[in-house]
Order: structure tokens, then sequence, then C-alpha cells
């Protein structure tokens, strides 16, 4: 049988392509439940999860995402925010740069043609004037909790 030559395969490139639109998503989840301003202090999952009215697991594997993702640090089963992250991503920060996030991840949507999702109607209006030629309410269950969302459409 012949041996397999050796390779010095660098795959970490490729792994952060593949794995961009998860990163992305983990960071926009915690932005949109404003999950930053409750780990300006060490947190268990559960006790966000309390705070959030979210599903103590789903709330555990988001935060455990941002800890990989090196947005807050994670010790003896709670989580805080990086110095960085609250600077950036806590509402009250001065330097706050978390609605830009949104609407640059909603901006992303609308050039890919899906149907866009926003639970403010403020912004589903502003999809209005902008040329999406309907908008309407409806209630999605999600592995976390309900939520109503106004859904617009090209």
């Amino acid at each position: 049988m012949k041996p397999l030559p050796d390779l010095d395969l660098q795959l970490h490139a490729l792994f952060d392509i593949i794995n961009g639109r998860t990163k992305t998503q983990l960071l926009l989840t915690a932005i949109e439940l404003n999950i930053f301003d409750f780990l300006s202090t060490s947190q268990s999952a559960e006790s966000v999860a309390a705070e959030l009215g979210t599903h103590p697991m789903g709330t555990r594997f988001l935060l455990d995402g941002l800890a990989a993702l090196d947005l807050v640090d994670k010790e003896d089963g709670r989580y805080r925010n990086r110095p960085g992250t609250q600077m950036a991503l806590h509402r009250q920060s001065p330097a706050y740069v978390g609605r830009m996030f949104s609407m640059m991840g909603s901006m992303a949507w609308m050039l890919s043609g899906q149907d866009l999702m926003f639970d403010s109607g403020e912004v589903a209006e502003t999809m209005k004037r902008v040329g999406f030629s309907s908008v309407e309410s409806s209630v999605v269950g999600t592995p976390m909790m309900l939520m109503e969302l106004d859904i617009a459409r090209k």
C-alpha cells in the first residue's frame, strides 16, 4: 500500500470563510437580544435567560458561541463582556456600534433578495418607504421564544 504524502494544510482561512455566516448570526442575534447589556458583570446563562425571557439552554449555546468568538469571557460557567465588547456593544457606551451592525446585517439580506424579518414596526415602515412591496406582521415560533415579526417582501 502506498503511503499518503505529508501535507502541510493550513485550513484556518477556509474554516473562517465557511463559518462566516454562523459568526455573523451569533453576533447579530446577541445584538438583537441586547445580551451585552447584561454582561457588564459576570452572569450565568440562566440569569441572562431569566432577564431576557429566553430558554436557558439556547441562551447558553449563544453565550458559548460568543465566548468562542472572544467577545465574552467564560469562567466557571459565568460570562462577562471583554473590554472591547463592553466598549463597542453595550448600548450605554458612547462608542456603541450595535445598531450599525444590525443595519449592515439587514442590508446584506436585502441585497440577497431574501425576505427580511424585523421585530420593529419602525424598521418595517422604513422598508416600505425604500421599495419593499409589502410588510405584514406574523408570529414566529423560535427555539427560544415566540416573536412577533414584520416581514418585508420585495
